[in-house]
Parts: C-alpha cells; structure tokens; sequence
C-alpha cells in the first residue's frame, strides 16, 4: 500500500508546560500571539515584556542584563527627535 505521508515517531519530550508553569516570551509579533493567547487562557504568562524583538543579539541582550542585573551600555542609547531611546528594546 502507497502512503501519501511521512510518518514520525516522535518521543515524549522531558518536560512539559503545566498550568502552573511561569511562561516567558521573547521576540517577534509571532511570541506576542503566541504568549497571548497562553495569556488568554489564565496561564502564568509574560510577553515581550520590553516590547517585539526581532533579532536574536537583542533577545540574549535582554535576558543577559535581566539575569545579571547588568546596566545598559552607554552606547546603545540614541537620541531621536527628542526622546532617548535604547537599541536593544522596542520603540513603543
């Protein structure tokens, strides 16, 4: 008999996300979808709490000063049409 599809085995991963897990998001308008309707379903969700982040060097930024309490470097400020702004989070 001809099958029309691959079929996978897939193994259980080793963990899974319970409804009491703490749920992060990080990146693209595709984490804010996603964490928001975890959100929207009551689980203990935060999402892009420092606003969409579409490159990976900014996301490991973020988590980076988060996790080491570390101060934002001089450099990544800019100043545009009169507000401050910082390159590694979002403009809203």
């Amino acid at each position: 008999m001809i099958k029309f599809r691959t079929e996978l085995n897939v193994e259980p991963y080793k963990f899974s996300i319970q409804f009491n897990s703490n749920l992060l998001f990080l990146g693209s308008c595709f984490a804010n979808s996603i964490g928001n309707k975890f959100a929207e379903h009551k689980f203990q969700a935060t999402v892009n709490p420092h606003g969409v982040v579409f490159n990976p060097v900014s996301i490991a930024k973020q988590i980076e000063l988060a996790l080491f309490s570390q101060q934002l470097p001089d450099w990544s400020f800019v100043e545009t049409e009169g507000l401050l702004k910082n390159l590694f989070y979002h403009g809203q």
